[in-house]
């Protein structure tokens, strides 16, 4: 396959997996189940692997988590951070990504610095 043919099989899959999304946006969202700390959290035909604020998490950390939960879910931030889908072929998963900007409590970063500060070491069993 050339390069070219390549490339445009990528950009299909971008669209393809951006219109999935666009759709979904449309559609309420639904939690569907737990998987360890995440819940499982559906719209349209897209789901979502999503973490959730947990028991005996500092208030700052649960709300950093809860601003990132609800950015992943609905495809937009407070910050203006907005979400972008990867390629995909039909049939198969997608990974879409949503880039925070630097000051924003969901950003990995601040995420990783709320954890080290507020000594989370995950549920209290």
């Amino acid at each position: 396959m050339s390069a070219s043919a390549r490339r445009h099989r990528r950009s299909v899959g971008r669209y393809r997996s951006e219109e999935m999304l666009r759709r979904a946006a449309a559609e309420p969202a639904v939690t569907m189940g737990s998987l360890g700390p995440y819940d499982i959290v559906k719209r349209g035909d897209v789901a979502f692997l999503v973490a959730r604020p947990l028991p005996g998490m500092a208030p700052e950390l649960a709300d950093a988590i809860r601003l990132r939960r609800d950015a992943t879910v609905t495809g937009v931030c407070a910050c203006g951070g907005r979400r972008h889908g990867g390629s995909t072929r039909p049939g198969h998963a997608s990974h879409a990504y949503l880039l925070h900007a630097e000051a924003c409590p969901a950003h990995d970063r601040a995420i990783d610095e709320l954890v080290a500060r507020t000594g989370w070491k995950g549920a209290k069993e």
